[in-house]
């Protein structure tokens, strides 16, 4: 993950960085410091993703929804699933183009408690040779 600090003013800055997990030295704390410089250039600096990713859902466990982050290098034909522990997919949450850029999708399912998957499938619109897919894991605790 990359962390851009960049004040909106000239002078000194600093404040704390606090990172929730569920790992067992949770939370942990990153100072931050910077100082602002004048600028004569005014800019649309609009993040967009090096590379596809698929984000670990949060929160994990998670009762009664979940975010899915995700990113897209380039414009793309995306798939994401959800499918439960035999392979049967429950909901399907993205499917059709989207723009290169970040992405956040609301999970909020009327199942039961248990142990899913979310599957995402990306086709490069831009570079047909480009593919990219990865599963990762989520409980459902009710």
């Amino acid at each position: 993950d990359t962390l851009r600090f960049t004040p909106g003013s000239t002078g000194g800055y600093s404040g704390r960085l606090i990172i929730a997990s569920n790992a067992p030295s949770n939370p942990d704390t990153i100072t931050v410091s910077g100082s602002g410089i004048p600028s004569t250039d005014v800019s649309n600096n609009v993040l967009t993703p090096d590379t596809y990713s698929l984000g670990q859902n949060f929160p994990n466990p998670f009762n009664p929804s979940t975010n899915i982050k995700y990113g897209l290098r380039t414009r793309s034909t995306v798939r994401l699933v959800v499918f439960n522990i035999i392979g049967q997919i429950v909901d399907d949450l993205v499917n059709g183009e989207q723009e290169k850029g970040f992405y956040s999708v609301t999970w909020n399912p009327a199942l039961p408690s248990g142990v899913y998957f979310y599957r995402i499938d990306v086709h490069s619109v831009v570079k047909s040779s480009e593919h990219f897919s990865q599963i990762r894991k989520m409980i459902l605790m009710k």
